[in-house]
Order: structure tokens, then sequence, then C-alpha cells
């Protein structure tokens, strides 16, 4: 009994230390806030968004877009959000410093939602990946109502 003390201590540690999931904090450098200027629209009807980035840390922070085409570092979730195509250079890029708690915002337009959906309302998120990093951030959903 002595002799295996030392083991189901050993154990015991070895579970509390290296068996037990670590919980990580997600990265909550940005938070994406997106706002549709209609809260209802046509499928193929072309409706804008605010497109906002916030930087919810203490101190200054740096994104990279592309000179002639913001839209370039955005997606959608779902299949049904679709961008217009934009012609524009993809040759540079701007640095933006956001200070702590601001925001860059951004209006952008040529959105549509596309077909089928198959209900009266289509819920997406939209994702922004700066220039040259590989994290994309995530906004909350976005739900808009559809009219067929």
């Amino acid at each position: 009994m002595i002799r295996a003390l030392p083991y189901v201590i050993g154990s015991l540690f070895f579970s509390l230390c290296v068996g037990m999931p670590s919980v990580s904090k997600a990265d909550e450098t940005f938070k994406i806030i997106v706002t549709p200027t209609k809260s209802r629209v046509h499928l193929n009807e072309y409706f804008d968004m605010h497109l906002q980035i916030r930087n919810e840390t203490t101190t200054p922070q740096q994104i990279n877009i592309m000179g002639g085409g913001w839209l370039f570092q955005w997606k959608a979730s779902s299949p049904n959000v679709e961008f217009a195509p934009v012609l524009c250079s993809k040759d540079s890029t701007i640095a933006i410093k956001i200070a702590p708690g601001e925001s860059y915002t951004r209006l952008m337009g040529l959105f549509t939602i596309v077909g089928p959906v198959n209900s009266s309302s289509l819920s997406f998120k939209m994702g922004f990946t700066s220039v040259g990093s590989r994290k994309t951030y995530w906004s909350d959903d976005v739900t808009m109502g559809i009219m067929q």
C-alpha cells in the first residue's frame, strides 16, 4: 500500500495537470459589427451594409486592407449572400491603425441574397481577414428578412 501511494499521487497529479482539457480565451483582438441598411430585401435585390472592425484591446492595433478593394478581405458564412463583382486593383496594401476601443467602419454596397431561400429570413455572419493574416474575425449572426 505504501509503495503504491506515490503512483496514486503521481497519477492524480498527471490527471489534474495534463489530462484536463485546457481552456484558452478566444482571440478577442477585434469585434466585427455588421449593420445592414435594410432589414428586409427581395431575392437578388442589392443592399448596403456598414462593416465595422472594433479594437477590443487596450493597445493600438493594425489591419491591412487592399487599396482599391476592401471587399476582398470579407466573406459571408452563407452561400446565399453574394457580393457584386468589383473592378479594382489588388496591388496596393494600406495599413489602418485602430486605437483601443475605436473602430474602422465603411459602408459597402452591392450585396445581394440569392436563392433558393426556404424561409422568410436568412441568418449569416460576415468574416474579415486582414491582408497577410490567416486569422478571420467573424461577426455575430445577422438576420435579414426575405420577401419572396
